[in-house]
């Protein structure tokens, strides 16, 4: 099995837009405002900028540190939302709550691409907004632009307890290990740096090169080895996404990932479910 078809996983935005009801938008109108995103996102030279496959677009002022958010995860975050058109403020305030209650899907799909932490522009095309109908301030087919700042994500309670058996394991194993280098994060994966690369860190958004080796933490079993040759961050388990952003060009490191950042109670082939797992990995470079 080679790395990208372990590895890759889908971000849980099918959940988010499973949620969101149907719209009169023609698929016309979403073109035209995408498009529209778009060149505001090419425009920005001063944030790291990605619109993704649903046209949702982020402009990141400043990424946190932490896993993004999921579907059924409590998260609060500050937001400022207004019509991309005019600027006109529409609504503004403190959200509190599951991920998935928040009104505008559109911010639910941003969000849940952002590490906890960020700060950022979320723009949402009227299609994953109020659509062609409109609400209140909100006229017809207007696009949607939110300020975020992502405080907090809290686990559920299934999550959460076997995230504590799982970095409960982690800590024994270096302490049995006798590996007193790796540093604790607090997203809950552990990293030893094997060799401190020169270069510069890459964001979520990056697409990463360089090789790898993956094994159970419980056994040691190898279960793939290869080379990464382009992979965005974005696409990959949690535990990469907080953790190789920790990393230098040209380093080489080891992560050790809880279950909860990485295949959870689906595993996969090879991979037992709620399986705390080590990574070797070397940055060899990253690209945009």
């Amino acid at each position: 099995m080679t790395f990208k078809n372990i590895l890759l996983v889908a971000i849980s935005l099918a959940i988010i837009t499973s949620c969101i009801k149907g719209t009169s938008t023609p698929p016309d109108q979403l073109s035209v405002e995408v498009a529209n995103i778009n060149n505001i996102l090419v425009q920005n030279t001063t944030d790291a900028v990605y619109l993704t496959n649903q046209g949702i677009g982020l402009a990141v002022h400043a990424f946190g540190e932490n896993t993004p958010p999921h579907g059924g995860q409590v998260v609060k975050f500050k937001y400022e939302g207004r019509l991309l058109s005019d600027q006109s403020l529409i609504d503004s305030g403190t959200f509190n709550g599951p991920l998935n209650n928040f009104n505008v899907a559109g911010v639910q799909m941003g969000l849940a691409v952002l590490p906890t932490g960020s700060s950022s522009l979320i723009y949402v095309p009227s299609k994953y907004a109020y659509g062609s109908n409109g609400k209140g301030k909100v006229p017809g087919n207007a696009t949607l632009v939110y300020e975020v700042h992502l405080i907090s994500t809290t686990k559920t309670m299934s999550e959460q307890t076997i995230f504590d058996k799982d970095t409960a394991a982690i800590h024994k194993y270096l302490a049995d290990s006798n590996i007193t280098t790796a540093v604790m994060h607090s997203s809950g994966i552990c990293y030893e740096i094997l060799t401190e690369g020169t270069g510069a860190k890459p964001n979520i958004f990056n697409k990463i090169t360089g090789p790898y080796s993956s094994s159970l933490l419980s056994n040691g079993y190898v279960f793939d080895s290869g080379d990464l040759t382009d992979l965005r961050l974005l696409d990959l388990i949690d535990g990469f996404k907080v953790g190789v952003p920790l990393l230098k060009q040209g380093t080489k490191a080891r992560l050790y990932i809880p279950s909860g950042l990485a295949y959870a109670a689906r595993g996969a082939t090879g991979i037992p479910a709620n399986a705390p797992l080590i990574f070797e990995v070397t940055l060899t470079s990253f690209s945009k």
